[in-house]
């Protein structure tokens, strides 16, 4: 599935499961320690950070693996990115924040490139 067209998916996917749980933007984004606007962008395929991913996951009450499945990302993600998931879903939120900014760093400096 090409990124792009996986984030739209994800994004209806959030804001069906937002909907379900009869919750508003607001209410979601006070639970995810962000702003309605960054829930209505997300929600219209913005791109989340895994850190807000783990954040989203726990706040609609959703294992993140599924999340990404119903989207349709779970079945075509690579096996190491699948792995990593699962290391990555029983860490502290300052555990993630090192990942997270880990794998930032070495996307923004070329060593780790989307093949």
């Amino acid at each position: 599935m090409e990124i792009r067209a996986f984030l739209k998916s994800l994004g209806t996917v959030l804001s069906a499961r937002r909907r379900s749980m009869q919750l508003t933007q607001e209410q979601l984004a006070e639970r995810l320690g962000s702003t309605a606007q960054w829930v209505s962008e997300v929600e219209r395929g913005g791109t989340p950070s895994l850190e807000m991913l783990l954040r989203y996951s726990e706040a609609l009450s959703i294992p993140l693996p599924a999340l990404l499945e119903a989207a349709g990302g779970g079945p075509s993600l690579p096996p190491e990115a699948r792995a990593l998931m699962e290391e990555v879903r029983d860490l502290s939120p300052a555990a993630v924040k090192v990942v997270t900014a880990t794998a930032r760093a070495l996307k923004e400096s070329g060593v780790a490139r989307v093949s």
